[in-house]
């Protein structure tokens, strides 16, 4: 099944190109590889994808695709030792979010919508300037059976995107709960969210904290 055009005719074979007078050699071959395990997972995430009867992924893998490209058309013959560590910092990032996504396909296989099942793509933002050690969005009648978001990217950073979640709703059933604890053990966010109205929608979900008053609250949009 081809839904998704763009993403899977896409070839990311493009490298870093190496330079004089620029980092070293071994930099240089480390950023090489951190790319070419981006490209590979973006390709394995397309794959699983084109398998699913869902299509709420492809604005984020079109804009997903167009960095990596980005990234790889770069010329690091001016850059500073610094400045490539900052390229793959991001590009280990990349990998960590596919592998959120991946898992999120996952689950998008193991439920398949009915007529009475919406779907919705959530995407978590953590705007707390806290390290977030563990992330849960669950059914408020499946607290038994949450899961730590956060746990295959080793956290969400004080600033992190947790991308993508894919939530479906049955019947009435529209509210979750969003928990996000710190590294201490601290509850940092603890809030029912209402999701009716947002079926078959993106939506993004920023968590916000007050160091004056010390709590959190979230915002919808």
């Amino acid at each position: 099944m081809i839904k998704y055009g763009k993403a899977l005719g896409l070839c990311l074979a493009v490298l870093l190109l190496a330079g004089c007078g620029g980092p070293s050699a071994e930099k240089i071959e480390e950023a090489r590889s951190v790319y070419t395990e981006l490209v590979n997972r973006h390709n394995e995430v397309i794959e699983a994808y084109a398998d699913v009867e869902d299509d709420s992924l492809d604005g984020e893998l079109d804009s997903m695709a167009e960095q990596i490209n980005l990234i790889g058309q770069q010329d690091v013959e001016q850059m500073s030792e610094e400045e490539l560590d900052a390229i793959i910092e991001k590009l280990q990032a990349n990998i960590a979010m596919y592998d959120g996504i991946l898992e999120s396909i996952g689950q998008m296989g193991e439920i398949e919508p009915t007529d009475d099942a919406a779907g919705i793509s959530v995407t978590i933002r953590n705007n707390t300037g806290v390290d977030l050690k563990e992330v849960y969005l669950y059914r408020t009648s499946e607290e038994s059976e949450k899961v730590n978001l956060a746990e295959d990217i080793g956290g969400l950073g004080g600033f992190g995107v947790l991308s993508i979640v894919n939530i479906y709703m049955t019947g009435e059933e529209t509210v979750w709960h969003l928990e996000a604890i710190d590294t201490d053990g601290n509850i940092i966010e603890s809030a029912d969210i209402g999701f009716d109205g947002y079926q078959n929608k993106e939506v993004t979900i920023n968590l916000e904290y007050s160091f004056d008053s010390m709590e959190g609250w979230v915002e919808l949009e």
